[in-house]
């Protein structure tokens, strides 16, 4: 049997996570247990396609536009509250356990030091794993309590400078699933301008 594997780094950990759930072979079965998917979570969490995602859905660390493009790309997706657990697991590929959330903030090239172990095939219960999670699937309703949620915390907590996550544009956005709400206006005057407070707050926000 193989020995399981120490991942001393964020690129090891990625390295690993891209074998494991990346390309899957036939019969196989993949299961990211993941707290918190990021603006940029599509990238560390490759060929989505019929991967089961159970994640937190928490303002500031999972992006809702990010779980409507999986769920587009055949990713299954449910949501567990109190979920803290980083779980990476493929039934023929083995486990990964980590302190890395799927962004990158954890994963990318500047993120944060994680560390992790691999485990072969066969090691980890995931069903067990799964049951203590208690998750549920992903509803409507939540996304848009997520858009609300997210929006409100990049208005307190994102300053000035702060990278900000790519939005969807129009086509991404009519073709996704639950497709978030849009706020559209017209007048029969011309506008002369729209006040400072109203940019810097729709930058903010939007």
């Amino acid at each position: 049997m193989k020995k399981p594997i120490l991942l001393y780094s964020s690129a090891e950990i990625h390295a690993r996570i891209k074998r494991l759930i990346g390309q899957p072979s036939v019969g196989d079965h993949r299961v990211a247990l993941v707290a918190y998917v990021g603006g940029d979570g599509e990238r560390y969490l490759p060929h989505p396609e019929g991967l089961r995602l159970i994640c937190n859905p928490s303002a500031g660390g999972t992006d809702p536009d990010t779980l409507r493009q999986l769920i587009k790309r055949g990713a299954n997706v449910e949501i567990s509250e109190s979920l803290h657990m980083k779980v990476y697991w493929s039934r023929n590929r083995g486990c990964v356990i980590t302190s890395a959330n799927a962004s990158s903030s954890a994963l990318g090239r500047s993120g944060l030091k994680e560390a992790g172990i691999w485990l072969p095939a066969g090691t980890v219960n995931i069903n067990r794993l799964i049951h203590y999670a208690h998750p549920r699937l992903l509803r409507e309703s939540d996304l848009r309590r997520l858009d609300a949620q997210s929006r409100e915390y990049k208005k307190n907590f994102v300053g000035k400078g702060t990278k900000k996550n790519s939005a969807p544009d129009f086509l991404q956005w009519y073709t996704g699933p639950h497709r978030s709400a849009w706020k559209v206006s017209w007048t029969d005057n011309e506008l002369t301008g729209a006040a400072c407070t109203v940019k810097e707050q729709t930058a903010t926000e939007y």
